[in-house]
């Protein structure tokens, strides 16, 4: 039981601390909600300011690069109208230069392969165009080939040398009006997007500067959104709590019952202690007044057969005290002591009439201390006693016949005439017992 209270209060004690927290969740949600509806309304119909402004500052950076981009185009036009005012202004002594070296180059050794090509094959030890290891044979055919080109005259090499630059500029003269569509166009597509950019710029600044307090409205927003996080997550939170809480009811609810029970099996179990306490107590009274009244009996049943044991006797001089212990053990003491002053039993040297009116005088102490005041039936009453004390115990069976009713049974030997002296005076009724002749049964007979 003390586990189950220590658990119940354990329970209770979390369940006020859930309430406690789902209250302030419950009072942190009523604020934010209240506060968010003040909000709405100051913010009302200008919810997409934030967004606006945002989006104003988005093209605002994408128009400052996009000019960048521009000027960079416009550099690049430059470049690309002054490159090509010179070649067109040499165009016609570019290409009779051209055709000159191209004649000339079909006396030269490989046509299509420069000096410094071979030279750089050398170096290499490599193919420039299909970039193969130059075997031996090669390298022997490339410096004879170097040795024809050394002996060509000095103005045809320097030719070849600028060749390739003035086939560029050529090739560039061919491409012009190609080229000049296309910056024309570029230069064209920048001029809108720069003009949409700068458009929705002067749209937006147009929707911003109708509203006034542009910075307390972003601010505000925020503030609402902050309170909107809040109520979601105070709002899970609280449906958590009430979720344990509700599984704290059941759990108390539960405990509440278990210690009930547990209460009302320990006031079972109080009862029965107390009953059992009670019944100990009452068996120590009981065996108290049990040792008591057996005490006192025995005591009485002491007193009783030694009264009707001197009143039998024949020998008053001889026998003292007589004791019965506690299992009902009678003994005789006779009237002197022994030298050291302790009483000395007789038990041991009484006479079989002696013994016989000792358990006659200890049955009557019996009958009357009990109460039970029934007739006395005895067997051969004097067939163990010697013939010098027949007559003094058939007297005192005579003795107590006065006060309670005998039955007693003799033998035919041991009914004899000086017995019957005693007996046929006082009898009331004197049966004879006889076997049948088959010996099965006795009949009575007067």
């Amino acid at each position: 039981m003390i586990i189950i209270r220590k658990k119940l209060d354990k329970d209770i004690e979390s369940k006020n601390q859930y309430d406690t927290i789902i209250s302030e969740l419950l009072n942190n949600i009523s604020f934010a909600e209240k506060r968010k509806r003040e909000l709405d309304q100051a913010i009302a119909g200008n919810e997409h300011i934030s967004d606006i402004d945002a989006e104003k500052k988005r093209t605002e950076n994408l128009l400052e690069d996009l000019k960048v981009d521009a000027q960079k185009f416009t550099d690049e036009l430059n470049a690309f109208f002054r490159k090509s005012y010179i070649e067109l202004a040499l165009k016609d002594t570019l290409q009779e230069v051209n055709r000159y070296i191209n004649e000339k180059s079909e006396y030269l050794p490989v046509k299509g392969f420069s000096q410094e090509m071979l030279e750089r094959c050398l170096d290499d030890d490599e193919c420039q165009l299909c970039h193969s290891h130059l075997t031996k044979q090669a390298q022997n055919i490339i410096q004879q080939l170097l040795r024809r080109y050394e002996l060509a005259p000095v103005g045809t090499q320097t030719l070849l040398k600028i060749q390739p630059q003035i086939e560029s500029m050529c090739h560039d003269i061919n491409l012009y009006s190609e080229k000049e569509r296309e910056f024309n166009q570029k230069d064209i597509d920048y001029d809108k997007k720069i003009n949409s950019l700068e458009d929705q710029k002067a749209e937006l600044e147009s929707r911003l500067n109708q509203v006034s307090n542009v910075e307390d409205i972003e601010a505000w927003i925020k503030e609402r959104r902050l309170h909107e996080d809040s109520i979601k997550h105070d709002s899970e939170k609280k449906g958590e709590y009430v979720a344990q809480l509700n599984e704290l009811r059941k759990s108390i609810e539960k405990d509440q019952k278990d210690l009930e029970t547990a209460e009302k099996a320990n006031i079972q179990q109080n009862t029965l202690y107390s009953e059992l306490n009670f019944m100990r107590r009452a068996r120590n009274v009981l065996g108290d007044v049990e040792r008591e009244i057996v005490g006192e009996i025995r005591d009485k049943t002491t007193a009783e057969t030694k009264k009707y044991f001197d009143e039998l006797a024949y020998k008053t001089q001889t026998f003292g005290n007589i004791s019965i212990d506690e299992n009902y053990q009678l003994t005789v003491y006779h009237k002197q002591t022994d030298p050291n002053g302790k009483m000395r039993s007789m038990l041991g040297s009484l006479s079989a009439a002696e013994k016989e009116l000792l358990a006659l005088a200890f049955t009557l102490a019996i009958l009357k201390v009990s109460g039970y005041d029934s007739m006395l039936v005895i067997d051969t009453p004097v067939g163990r006693v010697d013939d010098n004390n027949r007559r003094n115990f058939a007297h005192c069976l005579v003795e107590v016949s006065k006060k309670k009713q005998l039955i007693l049974f003799f033998t035919k030997t041991e009914y004899d005439s000086e017995i019957a002296q005693e007996f046929d005076p006082v009898a009331a009724t004197n049966k004879r017992i006889q076997m049948s002749s088959n010996e099965e049964e006795s009949l009575l007979e007067d």
